[in-house]
């Protein structure tokens, strides 16, 4: 703390200075959960109400984080209408904190991610919950697909894993969404996801479906396999719209892989409304 002040006082440091995005120095030192920190520099002047160009300000900043004591400090100091919009997201930031805090379960998540499977197999046998959510909302399931990690995915599931476990955050694609949203991910795990146990039909918290999502990437191979196993076809996501209409909307991308998708989807009864 001691450093931290002299360096204040010095010519060198402006502590009113902001970035591009407007955020302060406080607004860094919120984020980061340094109590001492934040109150010192309180207690400086600096101004706890300004807002940055993504209408970030300090209290809401530790509300997001889940730093209570910071968010207990910054409160009574902060404008009411601020003070309102921070305390709706508080709840959501505890329950952030706690798992960041969890590191048990944030570094299995993180190794199905790198495919480590000595590190996962080993905390399999220590009793680790298989579809504990990390920090980011998703579980170990998720961040394997999301990298592409087949070896890792193939444990999971064989350990358990459920397969249309949704993802917490976003627009909680269920895995075989999360491995259809990515054109870059290897079809055998859309395989392995499917004789798991995948829900075919399964949607998005805006009603996107798989087939939808395989029609968006311009996975040919999905569309064709997710149509042979008797997918609703014409399943509506949330505005009113069908796979089919998806389709045609993409016809620009590449016409001629469009055109093929278009052709199976009307062979199965595919209707555009």
């Amino acid at each position: 703390m001691e450093v931290f002040s002299n360096l204040i006082e010095t010519d060198f440091f402006d502590v009113y200075e902001t970035d591009e995005e407007g955020d302060t120095i406080l607004m860094d030192i919120v984020w980061a959960g340094n109590l001492d920190y934040v109150k010192f520099l309180v207690k400086s002047g600096l101004d706890i109400n300004k807002i940055d160009s993504g209408y970030d300000f300090a209290l809401w900043l530790a509300a997001r984080q889940g730093w209570t004591e910071i968010f207990d400090y910054l409160s009574p100091l902060t404008f009411p209408e601020l003070r309102e919009i921070a305390e709706k997201a508080l709840p959501q930031g505890i329950i952030y904190r706690q798992r960041k805090n969890n590191h048990a379960v944030e570094l299995f998540v993180d190794d199905a991610f790198d495919g480590n499977i000595a590190a996962l197999n080993h905390a399999l046998s220590q009793g680790i919950e298989i579809d504990a959510i990390s920090s980011n909302g998703e579980a170990a399931l998720h961040k394997a697909i999301r990298n592409n990690q087949l070896s890792a995915v193939k444990l999971l599931i064989k350990a358990g894993a459920n397969p249309n476990f949704k993802v917490e955050e976003g627009w909680e694609y269920t895995p075989l969404m999360v491995a259809i949203n990515s054109a870059s991910i290897d079809y055998a795990i859309f395989q392995v996801l499917i004789e798991a146990g995948a829900n075919l039909n399964g949607s998005s918290s805006r009603g996107e479906t798989v087939l939808m999502l395989a029609v968006l990437t311009l996975n040919i191979d999905a569309v064709r396999r997710l149509l042979e196993l008797g997918v609703d076809v014409n399943a509506k996501d949330i505005y009113g719209h069908t796979a089919l209409y998806y389709a045609i909307a993409c016809r620009h991308r590449d016409e001629i892989v469009v055109e093929e998708i278009i052709s199976l989807l009307k062979a199965a009864g595919a209707k555009e409304a």
